[in-house]
């Protein structure tokens, strides 16, 4: 198959996002999330200590 550069690069995007979703995907099976509440609260406090 040939394609142009533009159209490569924007498949080459596309499956960089799928592979993100795909590894988001397992980790919310696996039970390796976090509230965005409890990270805010630590990043937070984390900055006060600077």
């Amino acid at each position: 198959m040939v394609q142009d550069i533009h159209s490569y690069e924007r498949d080459q995007e596309w499956l960089a996002l799928l592979k993100i979703l795909a590894v988001g995907n397992r980790q919310i099976e696996e039970g390796r999330v976090q509230a965005a509440e409890d990270v805010v609260g630590r990043l937070r406090a984390k900055g006060r200590e600077s």
